[in-house]
């Protein structure tokens, strides 16, 4: 069965990366099971442009419908399989029961259903197998990057801290003992695990608090604008703060050197899944300075990506930000042209809980 032809698979490392292969294993595994049947699969991701399509055996409209037709029954358990139309619904989820893909199977009228749901089963269990499998490697390639780590910053402050008394009459040497500091204090935070402590605090309150953070710049003037009803978020406020200021110091800097205004726009949004049902929160930092190169772009908000290292950065903000995003289950998306300014979107779920 499924779980033997995957076992090879299960023992090299398997990266998120490595799901696009898992979702094209699975498909080849039904196509063998069930003859002359029609696949479509949809990747559900947990942003506000949630839908990928992967694979489409039928007209898109004709699937979505099924999708809206399926939400409406709020039919979400794992291995499920549900009649709608002409299709059987499938929807894989992860250990919480959250939709990570959604397969389509017709025709409906040659489907043995007994069959098809017994397979789905076999596939569901495999799909939490993998995902365990994924985590613990995860988990272990952290600790030993964090183990070697520690240890190069622990001698590179040791380093510095044996130069300090040289670079007292040099200004270059000064600047490279700071630097060196600021990377390895900002590579230990990075790697560090987030631990979330959320409170439930409306978001209005939560943007006036991180206003009066914002460092302040001359000539170039924060517009703030926040709809009204925005309602509450669960967030751990210190943690959120941090990634919009880490977000507005880059329009700054960009700013700085061409622009003189820095936009901020606060809005409550309504999901586009059927699969979820909370709004979202959005917030928008656009800039009118220099832009991103296109190239850049895929590359920002990767460690140590900085083209601001003279000036002592050490290219771990948006990095970091992105791992906080995250772990609030939300999503940083980036968007620029150069020259025209750039756009920096957070999405946050609006769910007032204290999980």
């Amino acid at each position: 069965m499924i779980k033997q032809t995957i076992t090879g698979f299960l023992n090299d490392t398997i990266s998120e990366e490595g799901h696009a292969e898992i979702i094209e294993l699975i498909m080849r595994y039904f196509k063998s099971q069930l003859a002359d049947i029609r696949i479509s699969v949809l990747e559900h991701l947990f942003q506000p442009a949630c839908y990928k399509i992967l694979n489409l055996s039928e007209p898109e409209l004709q699937f979505r419908h099924a999708l809206l037709a399926l939400s409406e029954k709020k039919i979400q358990k794992p291995g499920q399989l549900s009649l709608i139309d002409d299709y059987y619904l499938f929807t894989l989820t992860d250990q919480a029961n959250r939709v990570c893909f959604v397969f389509g199977f017709t025709p409906a009228g040659i489907i043995d259903p007994d069959q098809l749901s017994d397979l789905c089963t076999e596939v569901q269990s495999v799909w939490c197998l993998i995902n365990n499998v994924i985590a613990k490697n995860s988990e272990a390639a952290a600790g030993r990057t964090a183990a070697m780590v520690s240890r190069i910053t622990h001698d590179l402050n040791a380093l510095a801290s044996l130069s300090s008394p040289a670079a007292e009459n040099d200004d270059s040497l000064k600047n490279k003992i700071q630097y060196a500091h600021n990377l390895s204090r900002a590579t230990m935070l990075y790697l560090r695990d987030l631990k979330l402590q959320k409170v439930s605090v409306p978001v209005k309150d939560l943007m006036d608090s991180v206003a009066q953070g914002l460092p302040s710049a001359e000539k170039v003037k924060i517009n703030m604008n926040m709809m009204h009803k925005l309602g509450s978020i669960s967030a751990d406020i210190e943690y959120i703060e941090q990634v919009i200021q880490a977000i507005v110091e880059n329009a700054m800097m960009a700013t700085r050197l061409a622009g003189d205004e820095i936009n901020i726009s606060i809005k409550r949004i309504k999901p586009q899944s059927v699969f979820i049902e909370y709004d979202w929160l959005e917030i928008d930092v656009s800039d009118n300075g220099i832009g991103i190169p296109a190239e850049y772009l895929t590359e920002i908000k990767k460690p140590f990506f900085t083209t601001w290292k003279e000036e002592g950065h050490v290219g771990l903000g948006l990095a970091q930000a992105e791992k906080i995003v995250q772990a609030h289950d939300g999503s940083l998306e980036i968007q620029s042209h150069s020259p025209g300014g750039t756009t920096s979107t957070l999405y946050l779920p609006l769910k007032d809980d204290e999980d």
